[in-house]
């Protein structure tokens, strides 16, 4: 993956993604998605090629919803901005392998909930 590259609209969700060999996808989540929204990303589960999630300003998003991202443990960018995640909702994150970067602008995220991630390698 080439660092700054630009991401291309692939398509809108609903649809079928065909994942080509050699590519990287990222999936955007609506700012509006409820936990019911986001049910379809367990089927996303083991598709090596989603390399990142963001789900900026998914503020209806509860412990169900962000325990459904959190299984998507091939994810190496988490972007969590002015989402309604806590210091316990990063137990779950912490368990993602690949993760790399994790973006948690405009939270209430504490130390205590930074504490959490001190598993992740740097």
């Amino acid at each position: 993956v080439k660092p700054y590259a630009r991401w291309k609209l692939v398509t809108k969700l609903p649809a079928r993604v065909k994942v080509r060999p050699g590519e990287v996808y990222k999936l955007d989540i609506m700012r509006s998605a409820k936990d019911a929204n986001v049910q379809g990303l367990a089927g996303l589960v083991g598709v090596d090629a989603l390399h990142e999630l963001d789900l900026t300003g998914c503020k209806r998003l509860t412990a169900d919803g962000f325990a459904l991202a959190a299984k998507l443990t091939q994810v190496r960018t988490l972007v969590l901005s002015e989402c309604a995640v806590s210091d316990d909702t990063l137990k779950l994150f912490a368990k993602i392998p690949q993760l790399e970067t994790l973006v948690l602008e405009l939270t209430v995220v504490t130390d205590d909930g930074l504490a959490h991630l001190r598993s992740l390698r740097t």
